[in-house]
């Protein structure tokens, strides 16, 4: 059984960067995620780029981007699922446009948008079910691209989870 999500802390937005236009909510706002009841003892949640070597210790493979990533077929990309619903929303991503100096308020309204997103629920089952999550991304700099964003957050939520020893 699923239960409420907590609500996510969110950092102040730097004032020296405007945020994009119908993309200002900073309160956090009712949540979409819903959290599974409990989480197994060793998940964790990896990045890797989509164009990295598979690997044993990747557990469930889910590519977190909205576009398909160039140059191969779907099949030969050695995910397990695509969520492209968890990415970032293409205003958002556009307005983005990996500039380093937008990262901050990117990840601030990336955070924003992930407390009103259903499919952020979807990747706290599957880590609850699997242990072990790698999401994948065709970004160049995974560390400063909302995959790193999705992390930290489902980390953080996660964290809220008792184990089941707990129990």
């Amino acid at each position: 059984m699923l239960n409420e999500a907590p609500r996510l802390h969110l950092d102040a937005r730097p004032s020296e960067m405007p945020m994009p236009p119908e993309s200002t909510d900073s309160t956090g706002g009712a949540s979409g995620a819903r959290l599974p009841d409990q989480l197994e003892p060793g998940a964790a949640v990896r990045v890797k780029r989509i164009y990295d070597p598979w690997s044993e210790a990747d557990g469930v493979r889910i590519l977190v981007d909205r576009r398909w990533p160039r140059g191969g077929a779907k099949a030969r990309r050695g995910h397990d699922l695509w969520l492209p619903e968890v990415a970032p929303s293409p205003r958002l991503r556009d307005w983005f446009a990996h500039r380093p100096e937008r990262y901050e308020s990117f990840a601030h309204q990336y955070r924003v948008e992930l407390t009103k997103n259903p499919a952020l629920a979807q990747l706290l089952e599957l880590t609850r079910r699997h242990g072990i999550l790698t999401l994948l991304t065709a970004a160049r700099e995974p560390d400063r691209s909302h995959v790193a964003v999705l992390q930290r957050v489902v980390a953080h939520l996660l964290a809220q989870l008792p184990s089941p020893a707990a129990r």
